[in-house]
């Protein structure tokens, strides 16, 4: 009797905990969905639609495009790749229906022409090109973004990489944002299916969504401060000419044309009697510093920003080296009191030199400084 009882006792703890257990993974579930699409998006879409909108629209048109396979289509797509394209797809379907405004729309006819320049044009054609490709294929469909990405697998190292792309027609930028997974920590089993996506994986993937396509009106404009620096200028007074408005103006045509991405960004200066850093100081070897005498890059720039309360400055260089013009710029974090250099770098033989060149140079740095600010 006292055997029967206790068996008993133990089968309803246990259906007890199993009960809790599943209870738990659905209330985590439920949450989730929950927090998506209720709070999450509570005055984010109506900034999506001020930043993506067009002047004479009354909707912004959103495109998906399923993740795009790095090594090109293969017969059997991985299931990590599908799963990792239906969240994408969910998270804006979500999206579009928190905000009449928004109008998420099918895969265009045209999609794999998009997502062939954005998957293998990289090494061929400049950012600022591709832009301009973009932007002749999707006008006559009235879509004002696309949303898509890439994905690789590697199997040497079981690692899987996202990266989220997001075209602006508005903008004429392209974003994108990277993550990297163990592979065994990305798919998890559910009693709802087969195969899901593990819960810690969308506590990754939702905020890096949210940060592409919110870009940095939701990021940089707000939270962090970028300043911009005096880029040093080397040059011979025939290339001076050359440049036009581009040599005394360079600043400020780079403050201008980050502004139209989203971005503000304030014109700073450097202490009494710094100069700006040369192209040749910047690729200088390091050797030791007696920090009573000399001051790094990062020392001078760490003291700048924390006086003038920045969180990311923009300098850079404008200098004639041999028969090239050379245009470089640099992003100096304060968080992690590290530089960064643009690529690529920008070199106009001088043979060559005319102000559009420059113009395209500019705006090609733009792009991926704005590529760099997003990220952080």
């Amino acid at each position: 009797m006292i055997n029967k009882i206790f068996i008993q006792t133990i089968l309803v703890v246990l259906l007890v905990c199993w009960h809790g257990t599943l209870y738990a993974e659905e209330a985590s579930d439920l949450s989730f969905y929950h927090y998506l699409t209720g709070e999450f998006f509570k005055g984010k879409t109506e900034k999506l639609v001020k930043k993506y909108q067009l002047d004479d629209k009354e909707m912004v048109k959103m495109a998906y495009l399923p993740l795009m396979n790095a090594i090109g289509t293969v017969p059997n797509q991985p299931e990590s790749l599908a799963l990792l394209s239906g969240t994408l797809h969910n998270y804006l379907a979500l999206m579009a229906d928190a905000n009449p405004s928004i109008e998420l729309v099918l895969p265009p006819a045209i999609s794999s022409t998009i997502q062939k320049i954005l998957r293998d044009c990289d090494d061929f054609i400049t950012s600022s090109e591709k832009v301009q490709m973009l932007e002749k294929l999707i006008e006559p469909m009235k879509v004002d973004v696309i949303v898509t990405g890439r994905y690789l697998e590697n199997t040497k190292d079981n690692t899987i990489k996202v990266k989220f792309i997001v075209f602006s027609l508005k903008n004429k930028t392209i974003m994108e944002k990277g993550l990297v997974f163990k592979r065994e920590q990305l798919i998890c089993s559910s009693h709802h299916a087969s195969k899901v996506l593990c819960q810690d994986v969308y506590k990754e993937l939702v905020p890096a969504i949210d940060a592409i396509i919110f870009g940095s009106d939701n990021k940089v404009g707000i939270d962090n401060k970028v300043g911009i620096l005096s880029f040093s200028k080397l040059t011979s007074d025939g290339v001076k000419k050359g440049i036009g408005k581009y040599y005394s103006s360079l600043e400020s045509e780079f403050i201008s044309t980050l502004k139209e991405k989203g971005f503000s960004i304030n014109l700073t200066a450097y202490p009494n009697f710094q100069q700006p850093f040369t192209y040749d100081e910047m690729n200088a070897p390091p050797f030791e510093i007696d920090p009573d005498d000399f001051a790094t890059p990062e020392q001078v720039l760490l003291n700048i920003s924390e006086n003038q309360g920045l969180d990311k400055i923009i300098f850079g260089h404008l200098e004639e080296v041999s028969d090239f013009l050379y245009l470089i710029a640099r992003v100096y974090s304060r968080a992690e009191n590290k530089i960064t250099l643009v690529l690529p770098i920008q070199k106009i033989k001088i043979e060559e030199l005319e102000v559009k060149r420059i113009e395209i140079a500019l705006n090609e740095l733009a792009m991926k400084i704005a590529d760099i600010l997003a990220r952080n």
